[in-house]
């Protein structure tokens, strides 16, 4: 039931959402997240964030050197 909820969340939720892994790679992304970049979540998927996102990956902290398991990063 839970992950039902939160499977329904992530795919409606009007903000892309990208989940990457703690080496930087995109493991998934929902509709919006698609339609932010203009590109089908298959391609993404697999991808680092500096691929997706050259243009701000330098400013980016590499997540493998965080202690935390989850956590966010806002881009603007």
């Amino acid at each position: 039931m839970i992950e039902s909820i939160y499977k329904l969340s992530f795919e409606l939720a009007p903000g892309g959402i990208f989940i990457f892994n703690q080496e930087g790679v995109c493991i998934d992304l929902n509709a919006s997240a698609s339609s932010i970049i203009r590109q089908e979540g298959e391609f993404c998927r697999g991808k680092r964030i500096g691929e997706l996102f050259p243009d701000v990956a330098d400013s980016i902290p590499r997540l493998e050197n965080q202690t935390s398991s989850c956590g966010e990063i806002n881009i603007h």
